[in-house]
């Protein structure tokens, strides 16, 4: 963006915060632990957050993390995938959706695909 005129003058225009959530890795096993890290911008001094992992096509809830605060405007916690007795039926693809603040939401981020299945060996 090119300003011209004078520079002591305001410039209305539009801040987008800038909130993100991702995964640590792109595939995981059942009973791994990842790290789910999150990151806002322009927000009060250690905000809380919540996160949930959603299916992916369509995304639906599948579970949450709460009561993550965000120090110095980022966090990364550890999550231990034991989903075992949970209804995950086919999908294997999982994503983040981040609340901070109860009013910053964060991009769907990219997906973990996550190995559920027993491994099936042959003799």
């Amino acid at each position: 963006m090119k300003v011209t005129g004078s520079h002591n003058k305001s410039h209305p225009g539009d801040v987008t915060p800038a909130t993100a959530v991702a995964w640590s890795c792109r595939r995981a096993w059942h009973g791994e632990k990842v790290k789910v890290y999150l990151h806002a911008e322009l927000t009060r001094k250690d905000p809380t957050a919540a996160v949930r992992i959603c299916k992916q096509e369509p995304i639906e809830d599948f579970d949450s993390l709460s009561g993550i605060v965000l120090s110095a405007y980022a966090s990364g916690c550890e999550y231990e995938i034991a989903w075992k007795g949970k209804a995950y039926l086919k999908c294997r693809e999982f994503v983040l959706k981040a609340k901070v603040d109860e009013t910053l939401e964060a991009d769907v981020s990219a997906p973990l695909y996550v190995d559920l299945d027993e491994p099936e060996f042959s003799m």
